[in-house]
């Protein structure tokens, strides 16, 4: 009977001893892996949902307004009075919250 060291094709344990023992060498997979756990477990943490301003009617027109003044201060000269007439009675249409279609009594 042949003992295990003997035989051609035992599996022989080759100790590399020109390697440093340092932390890149043996301790990177577990640095590794920790990095990665960290990750995943940040990502299922819950996120809170960031508050919403409330719609404001009053400061959306006061900022259409100032727009609209803006715009007609650029002009290069005076527009008809027509032009402003037509300007001015543009309707401005309100939808309902979450609504895609025009509220009646805006239809004409």
């Amino acid at each position: 009977m042949q003992t295990p060291a003997a035989s051609p094709n035992a599996a022989e344990v080759i100790d590399r001893s020109d390697l440093p023992r340092s932390f890149l060498n043996t301790a990177w997979p577990l640095a590794a892996a920790g990095l990665i756990l960290l990750m995943l477990v940040r990502a299922c943490m819950p996120v809170a949902p960031t508050p919403r301003a409330a719609f404001d009617a009053e400061a959306i027109t006061q900022q259409g307004n100032a727009a609209a003044l803006v715009a007609s201060r650029a002009r290069p000269t005076a527009p008809a009075l027509t032009d402003v007439i037509a300007a001015l009675n543009r309707m401005a249409i309100d939808f309902e919250n979450g609504a895609d279609s025009v509220p009646v009594d805006a239809a004409e």
